[in-house]
């Protein structure tokens, strides 16, 4: 299972209706790298940042992974805070946000920064899974940057000097294939995201 890595109550100045606030990492991410921006929200409301699975504290990947047990995941914790709640979901988690949303999960806002959706990462997935059978991490975080992504090599090899910041996302990148194997067997019901209104 997962768990939330922190729960912040922070100072958030917007003009929203209180309630809690849920943030939804996405690849290569997990709650400590948004724990920062938790921090720095707002008036007095808990802040939730999620760490997917496969992210320490959380569980790892059951062998039944699918996109629908992050959607589930994310079910679960809207049972678990004060309900109804803000949602911000980034990269894959606002795909899982929308989907979750879409399928019963209730939440006062729905705010999605570049979600993504299928074929997102799937013409790399080959060359992920190899350099993973090889263990071969470096290999694997440069796929995700520079094929996927789209950033420079130049920008690969800045992000390799922080030596810190490369392990961390050396660790994230174990699950990257798993993760985009199961965005690309997903087939939303875009009818069911019908109910949503832009603001």
């Amino acid at each position: 299972m997962f768990r939330s890595l922190r729960t912040l109550r922070r100072s958030w100045s917007n003009n929203l209706r209180a309630g809690p606030l849920i943030i939804i990492p996405g690849v290569m991410s997990d709650a400590e790298a948004w724990g920062t921006v938790a921090s720095l929200m707002g008036t007095d409301r808990e802040v939730h940042v999620i760490n997917r699975r496969g992210r320490q504290p959380s569980s790892n990947l059951p062998d039944d992974y699918s996109f629908l047990t992050e959607v589930e995941d994310l079910k679960a914790v809207f049972e678990n805070v004060a309900q109804p709640a803000h949602v911000f979901g980034w990269s894959l988690g606002g795909l899982i946000a929308i989907h979750a949303l879409a399928t019963g999960a209730d939440a006062l806002s729905l705010a999605l920064y570049e979600p993504v959706m299928s074929p997102f990462g799937r013409e790399q997935l080959g060359a992920l899974r190899a350099a993973r059978t090889w263990d071969d991490f470096d290999t694997m975080v440069e796929i995700v940057n520079r094929d996927i992504s789209g950033y420079s090599q130049g920008h690969v090899d800045a992000l390799r000097q922080n030596r810190k910041s490369w392990t961390r996302l050396c660790l994230l990148a174990l699950l990257l294939a798993d993760e985009i194997q199961a965005l690309s067997a997903f087939v939303p019901t875009w009818k069911s995201t019908s109910q949503f209104r832009r603001v």
